[in-house]
């Protein structure tokens, strides 16, 4: 079921696994683990600090607000309500939304980190999921791409956070504020705001920087008209009366780039990089190709594409072969117009690992 190789670390969100400027990549229990990353970016974190630094503030003002409304009230209620806004049933009945948001986000991080709950390259616990669990986790395979939305959900806090830091700094200017204060009032009003919008910009602009190298890459990989991987293909020129594309190749670049080949000429292919583990099945469908290739029973609508070990298996059953990218490919009938190669080119050929 693959689940536990593809969680989530703990360290997802302060980990851009190399790809960014300022954090340069923490360790992984395991190479799957890319697939729960989930690094918040430098700016995202230092604005993040700030909102935190402003909630601990305001948690402080707010409980010396509510001792001074004690101390002046007469019937006690004022001190009811404020041990009730203390205990943590009465933040959960006062705020409904931020409760099924911090509840949903703790969901979503039990079902990215488990079973295997890892820090950098340590295994903290493992969590033993029955039959039944792994069968209805197994659905999802990747369950570590669970922690995206709690970094969305924390960009969103973050955003929140910064617009109730401007809406508080405007307001403790504004306070005191009559007649013709009002005109300067208004000055230290606009420069709240620009205090808040300066402290994201810095923060935007630290996140793009981070991540300049990343996007960086991006661009040259799709600045330009998506190609194929392989180029060769392009220059096989099959013929339309073949329709069906063997592969015995594991390389998974190699069997993109010839799906999206056959794509292209409008054929089928019997392997590609599947999302679930049906290996077995074709391995199954290619000890029947390559008993038909044996008995002389070899498909003259296919083309096979071969391995080092598969092609030394078959170099002696009469198909014509020629040389594709780091491979070699194989035809009950000759393709006009291509050369076959020769024993001592097909011999130098250098298969991908």
């Amino acid at each position: 079921y693959w689940v536990g190789d593809f969680c989530a670390n703990l360290n997802t969100f302060f980990n851009s696994n190399g790809r960014t400027l300022f954090l340069k990549g923490l360790p992984l229990y395991g190479e799957f683990q890319r697939e729960g990353l989930a690094y918040l970016g430098m700016g995202i974190i230092l604005v993040g600090v700030v909102a935190v630094v402003f909630e601990i503030v305001a948690c402080v003002r707010r409980h010396g607000d509510n001792r001074n409304d004690v101390d002046g009230s007469s019937d006690g209620s004022n001190e009811k309500s404020m041990a009730r806004e203390r205990t943590i049933v009465g933040w959960v009945i006062t705020h409904p939304t931020g409760t099924s948001l911090v509840v949903v986000s703790v969901i979503f991080v039990l079902v990215s980190v488990l079973p295997t709950v890892t820090f950098g390259d340590k295994l903290l616990f493992a969590v033993p999921y029955s039959r039944t669990v792994l069968k209805i986790v197994g659905i999802f395979r990747s369950n570590g791409r669970f922690i995206w939305p709690v970094m969305y959900m924390i960009f969103m806090w973050v955003a929140y956070e910064m617009d109730r830091f401007g809406n508080s700094v405007s307001n403790k200017l504004k306070n005191g504020v009559s007649g013709s204060e009002i005109v300067e009032a208004n000055d230290r009003l606009k420069f709240g705001r620009i205090l808040v919008t300066v402290i994201v910009l810095i923060c935007v602009v630290t996140q793009l920087v981070d991540f300049y190298p990343w996007l960086r890459r991006k661009y040259r990989k799709f600045h330009k008209e998506y190609a194929s991987y392989i180029t060769d293909w392009d220059e096989l020129g099959v013929p339309e009366e073949y329709e069906h594309f063997v592969i015995f190749q594991d390389d998974t670049t190699y069997r993109i780039a010839l799906a999206y080949y056959t794509q292209k000429q409008g054929m089928t292919t019997n392997s590609f990089y599947f999302a679930r583990g049906i290996e077995g099945l074709i391995e199954e469908e290619n000890k029947k190709h390559m008993a038909d290739i044996m008995g002389n029973s070899a498909d003259e609508k296919t083309v096979y594409v071969f391995d080092r070990e598969t092609y030394e298996a078959v170099k002696s059953s009469g198909l014509h072969f020629y040389k594709c990218e780091k491979s070699v490919c194989g035809t009950v009938n000759p393709i006009e117009g291509r050369s076959e190669l020769t024993e001592e080119e097909l011999e130098s050929v250098e298969f991908p690992e």
